[in-house]
């Protein structure tokens, strides 16, 4: 049986990592100085709608109706994507990893109907029953860009076994990260053309090659996407 995790920025923001793009902005984007007025005015409009972009790609999104051209587009889009990468390195290079919760951690991981309601409990376990398996495996897909869940249960790209006192073997497998690393294939940007708010941009293939996520991930062919997908698909599910 396949157990699946889905990762998103909760989970780092619960280690207590100012990782959130309101922090972002707070802490590090409206400090740079910039003699670019675009890029004062994606300022200026975050400053006056702090909360709406704390969601900060759909609201680049619809910020590109301030904008005139590609040009313009990849001024403040890449100032932006820049800061940010810069960012959240900082806060993950600066964080401490208290890898001494490692095998409590993955024991969690191995049993979350442990925290589920009783009620819940018993619908996870109808489930269950339902599935004979010679061994447990967990994986996780995270829209993270730091390597935290790595660095927690000292992931080396290769299984874990994880110690219970059950006889069904089980291990911790794999980690995808669908939206890259700061690093490596950094992706920000909306899920669809819908959400460009800037018709005359949704018709640019060169825009849309650097801010629709499926097409940045489709046209890196570094086939994490089909990884994630066959994540999904072995998984059990409710």
């Amino acid at each position: 049986m396949n157990i699946l995790f889905l990762l998103g920025n909760g989970f780092d923001l619960n280690l207590e990592m100012d990782t959130s793009y309101k922090q972002f902005y707070n802490n590090a984007y409206q400090l740079q100085p910039s003699d670019n007025d675009l890029i004062k005015g994606l300022k200026l409009a975050i400053k006056k709608d702090i909360e709406t972009w704390a969601d900060l790609e759909l609201a680049i999104g619809k910020y590109t109706n301030e904008l005139k051209n590609r040009e313009e587009f990849d001024s403040v889009f890449d100032d932006i994507r820049d800061k940010l990468a810069i960012y959240i390195s900082q806060q993950e290079n600066s964080y401490t990893y208290d890898v001494s919760i490692r095998n409590k951690f993955l024991e969690h991981m191995r049993f979350p109907y442990n925290f589920l309601t009783e009620g819940e409990k018993n619908t996870f376990t109808e489930f269950r029953n339902k599935f004979s398996s010679n061994q447990i495996s967990i994986n996780a897909i995270s829209f993270n860009y730091t390597h935290s869940l790595e660095k927690i249960i000292d992931y080396k790209n290769e299984n874990i076994k994880i110690e219970t006192n059950g006889k069904i073997p089980s291990f911790f497998t794999e980690i995808e990260h669908i939206h890259g690393f700061t690093d490596e294939r950094f992706i920000l940007g909306v899920d669809n053309v819908e959400q460009i708010a800037n018709e005359s941009f949704r018709t640019d293939e060169d825009i849309l090659d650097s801010i629709i996520k499926p097409r940045l991930n489709a046209s890196a062919q570094h086939l994490c996407d089909e990884r994630c997908k066959r994540l999904i698909n072995l998984s059990c599910y409710l």
